[in-house]
């Protein structure tokens, strides 16, 4: 296996409740979680779909999912989504200044369950890796 995987799954905006497919990528060399809109059926593999955000892993600051509580999430997200997809949902904190005061927060909705539990595995996993020397 690589150090780059990715998967497809749903973004919910915070704001609207409104759902977009997208694909994430971890890139487990460079700690970098990507999420760009998915790429269309029939669209050819060269072409580089729009980055929505780019997120140091070392920069998450706290990962929710539903087992934490619904009032961990927006409003907005909770009215939009159905009982299945709720247990599919995590949304992940992260810093996006220089300073750690400036977050932002980014909710997806994984294809299962274990598919959700397996990603946030993945990105403990790295975060909790010492940095490689260079």
């Amino acid at each position: 296996t690589g150090t780059t995987w990715g998967k497809r799954c749903m973004l919910v905006s915070a704001s609207t409740g409104a759902q977009t497919e997208v694909e994430y990528i971890v890139d487990a060399e460079s700690r970098q979680l990507d999420v760009r809109m998915a790429r269309q059926e029939g669209q050819l593999e060269m072409i580089v779909c729009p980055k929505i955000v780019g997120c140091p892993v070392a920069s998450i600051t706290d990962i929710y999912t539903i087992e934490d509580g619904e009032d961990c999430f927006p409003k907005s997200i909770m009215e939009s989504l159905l009982v299945g997809e709720k247990m599919r949902l995590f949304m992940l904190v992260y810093a996006t200044g220089d300073s750690s005061m400036e977050t932002a927060c980014l909710c997806l909705v994984e294809a299962s369950k274990s598919a959700r539990d397996e990603l946030l595995q993945q990105l403990q996993d790295l975060s909790s890796c010492p940095e490689p020397l260079t």
